[in-house]
């Protein structure tokens, strides 16, 4: 069960990180925001891939022949909690390495000039 569940984590991953690729690739927009867009509709995209295989798949094949009912929903309800944390950890970190590095503005206290004495 675990392995399954494991490996369309992994899998996520994997997408994600191609994702960064593709979208840097090949929308070279100057606006890092679009790209943000184009990454999140390939996350999104992948993580509903990788979660209709559990429903589709998963009941019908060879690994799952022994399983129980309750097992199979177990495999089914953990896929989707972990594909979704991976997607959005894998999304934030893609995002972090997406935009550019900003440096903090360092606060200068405005203080007014003194003001001359007049003769």
């Amino acid at each position: 069960m675990w392995a399954v569940v494991i490996a369309l984590a992994i899998a996520m991953w994997m997408w994600t990180a191609a994702s960064l690729h593709l979208v840097r690739w090949w929308f070279k927009r100057p606006d890092a925001a679009v790209q943000l867009v184009y990454l999140a509709g390939m996350t999104a995209l992948g993580a509903v891939a990788l979660l209709l295989l559990p429903y589709l798949v998963l009941p019908g094949s060879v690994l799952s022949q022994g399983w129980t009912r309750e097992v199979l929903e177990k495999t089914q309800y953990a896929a989707i909690f972990l594909v979704g944390i991976v997607a959005a950890a894998g999304f934030a970190r893609a995002q972090i390495l997406l935009l550019p590095a900003v440096k903090p503005v360092a606060r200068v206290a405005l203080k007014k000039p003194p003001e001359k004495k007049r003769p």
